[in-house]
């Protein structure tokens, strides 16, 4: 979290560059259960004020590399892997990844490490996946989905969101992510961004006057400049 905070703002949490989607406040949140590899859960609650709305949200998880010794036998000719990424609807099935709801597909290779971001506020039509496992240059694909927002609304519980590895053969492959609470990956672990308009900013952004300071916030807090 502190890597990707840093990248965004400067020592006094206000935007190094343009912002990202136009966006007025920034909010991150951090995990809140990293019990299971493939699980991930983000308390999207609190924070926000009924002023605010959702512009885009993503996932932002750091893979740990993969060495060759550790690497499936399923990989060995097609070193690549198809990283899915579900919302939760029964926390009683992790283990059924298809038994969930599809938001996001990510297209990597198996031997790479560091950050995958996934947009899970829109995604795309999941039938694009068979072009994305053609074209090594497409990343992501994005599916008709509103997570997030389903949650901020309250219009769906908040179970989380799974992420299953698979070989382009479809078998499903380990992949290790670093959590929250490992000492030595403590910068990287996973964290959910929310990029957020503020209609009570906008009414005040008027042609005479600059723009005001994006505000950037941890864990739902809103960080300003004094």
């Amino acid at each position: 979290m502190i890597d990707l905070y840093d990248t965004i703002t400067d020592s006094h949490g206000v935007t190094r560059a343009r912002n990202p989607y136009n966006a007025h406040i920034v909010r991150s949140y951090i995990e809140r259960n990293n019990s299971l590899n493939d699980f991930f859960y983000f308390n999207v609650s609190a924070g926000m004020s009924v002023s605010e709305g959702v512009l885009e949200a993503e996932l932002h998880l750091h893979r740990m590399r993969t060495t060759h010794e550790e690497l499936h036998p399923s990989l060995y000719l097609t070193p690549f892997y198809i990283l899915s990424l579900y919302q939760v609807h029964d926390p009683s099935q992790l283990h059924i990844p298809d038994l969930h709801k599809l938001i996001a597909v990510n297209y990597v290779p198996a031997l790479g490490s560091g950050w995958e971001v996934f947009n899970v506020k829109q995604v795309r039509n999941p039938q694009f996946c068979n072009y994305v496992i053609r074209h090594a240059d497409c990343i992501t694909i994005t599916v008709f989905s509103q997570a997030v927002l389903d949650w901020i609304k309250g219009e769906r519980p908040n179970h989380g969101f799974l992420i299953a590895a698979t070989s382009l053969s479809g078998e499903r492959v380990p992949i290790r992510f670093s959590r929250r609470g490992e000492t030595s990956h403590h910068s990287k672990q996973p964290i959910l961004v929310l990029f957020n308009e503020d209609s009570e900013i906008q009414q005040q952004l008027l042609p005479t006057k600059p723009p005001l300071t994006l505000k950037v916030s941890r864990n739902g807090k809103k960080l300003t400049r004094p």
